[in-house]
């Protein structure tokens, strides 16, 4: 139970101390301040643990194509094809909500699977990463937001790409401070889960994660989609965005967002956790 417990503990982990030799939940980190130490060089220590190159690296590789991966398939859900059927906010909302817990699956356990800068920067408001590693994930998901749009340009017919494929932008109706707005508010009620699931009382609450995500990714984009899309990812944004050259109030994907992955996890930290401790 507790081998099985570990592996599934992708979200709680803080990956600057999680080794090669397997995860933790965060109640067994807390107990356990170990570090790993790094030789200039090499990229395990004397124990055989990933040193901070080869964690940077894994980590790298991890949200590159995670990220990717759910640019490619995300927007490809808005392609209508030949047919030029509308694509609903249901369909959309189901296929990235059931790609994002797929590839919590298969990277959660290398990088806690982020594949949002919103989620990165709460991760490193709550004590879980540095610096350097919240670098490497902004770097990654940027690059893998635009190489996965690109994938799907590449293999769609010419007529089916839309000026406006996979873009995120506000209703017509919409202030560009109202859509900032929702934007925010929707991105708090995603980092709120990833602050829950962080929680130290949480750690045997693990199980059905992906399926955690799935949920709630899905029902943010069924409700505030038809208002801004329901980004709430400054990447699934941008992506689109550079393939398209179509820039219509993008900041509002980058202020709303960041700003709800750094507010959520201090109000979440400052109001719930005992002491303050993380």
């Amino acid at each position: 139970m507790a081998a099985e417990r570990r592996g599934n503990a992708y979200v709680v982990m803080p990956l600057d101390r999680v080794t090669d030799s397997g995860g933790m939940t965060m109640s067994e980190f807390t107990n356990n301040d170990a570090t790993i130490k790094v030789e200039e060089g090499k990229d395990t220590d004397s124990n055989g643990s990933k040193t901070d190159v080869g964690r940077y690296l894994e980590v790298f590789g991890a949200e590159l194509v995670g990220t990717g991966v759910l640019l490619c398939i995300g927007c490809a859900s808005c392609i209508a094809g030949d047919d030029d059927k509308p694509i609903t906010d249901f369909h959309s909302a189901l296929t990235f909500g059931f790609t994002v817990s797929t590839i919590i699956c298969i990277f959660g356990h290398i990088s806690a699977a982020h594949l949002n800068p919103a989620v990165t920067v709460a991760f490193y408001v709550l004590g879980h990463i540095n610096v350097p590693m919240m670098l490497v994930y902004f770097i990654a998901q940027i690059m893998g937001a635009i190489m996965g749009v690109g994938v799907l340009v590449l293999l769609t017919p010419e007529g089916w790409i839309k000026s406006d494929m996979c873009v995120t932008q506000p209703h017509d109706n919409l202030t560009g401070y109202q859509a900032a707005g929702i934007e925010f508010v929707a991105t708090m009620a995603l980092i709120f889960l990833v602050c829950g699931l962080s929680d130290p009382r949480c750690a045997a609450r693990q199980d059905s994660v992906p399926l955690k995500f799935a949920a709630l990714l899905i029902a943010l984009s069924l409700a505030v989609g038809k208002y801004t899309g329901a980004s709430l990812n400054p990447v699934r944004s941008l992506g689109p965005a550079i393939w398209t050259g179509n820039w219509n109030q993008h900041w509002v994907y980058w202020v709303s967002p960041l700003s709800a992955g750094i507010v959520t996890p201090l109000f979440y930290t400052t109001c719930f956790l005992r002491g303050g401790q993380s």
